[in-house]
Parts: C-alpha cells; sequence; structure tokens
C-alpha cells in the first residue's frame, strides 16, 4: 500500500479486447495480471494505508449479482459509483467497511 495518491493508466483485457484504466501506483500490476487470468476487472483501490485493498469484479455468471470485490468476497449490489469518498479525500467500498466492523476490526483478507 502506498502513502501517496498517484495512478497509472494500465491495459486490462476484457472480453478478448484491452480497455485502459486507472489504479494506484503501487497495485499497478495487479489488473493486468488479473484480467489476464480471466478476472474481468472493473475498479480498484489500495486503500492508501486507511482502508483495506480492494478490487472490484465483474462476473456476468453470476445469478444474484454481477460484482463483487475478490479479496473479501463481499457483493456490491450497484452497477456503477462502487467507491464512496471520505472527508479527507480516500476512496472505499461501504459494503467492506460494513463487513471489517462485523468482524471486530479484525482483517477481512
Amino acid at each position: 500500500m502506498c502513502q501517496k495518491r498517484s495512478s497509472t493508466k494500465v491495459n486490462v483485457l476484457e472480453n478478448g479486447r484491452f480497455k485502459h484504466i486507472r489504479v494506484d501506483d503501487c497495485i499497478s500490476h495487479l489488473p493486468f495480471l488479473l484480467s489476464a487470468n480471466g478476472f474481468n476487472i472493473v475498479a480498484c483501490c489500495c486503500g492508501h494505508g486507511k482502508y483495506p485493498p480492494t478490487i472490484v469484479i465483474r462476473n456476468p455468471h453470476r445469478d444474484h449479482n454481477n460484482h463483487y470485490e475478490l479479496l473479501s468476497g463481499v457483493d456490491i449490489p450497484r452497477k456503477k459509483r462502487f467507491y464512496l469518498k471520505d472527508k479527507q479525500g480516500f476512496y472505499y467500498i461501504p459494503e467492506v467497511i460494513k463487513l471489517l466492523k462485523e468482524n471486530g476490526g479484525n482483517k477481512i483478507l
């Protein structure tokens, strides 16, 4: 995890084609590796030392929900705007934070 908020554009595979997404520099290698292994990456964030790292995946083969967070396994019941911004400007996924709190603040990874 990085403490700074710098990002870079990376290529990911989606349905056999490349698309560009912006990701945090410290995890810029992950989206391409995951997409090359069949994962459909929608968004990701390292957490910047404040929140847990997250990787949002689209899976068209799931019956009940197409989007979920890969590292925690949490379903995300929306098609876009997966992250919320806190007062300091850091992004997080509310469902992941809820799971973290339900686990008594212990790591979910």
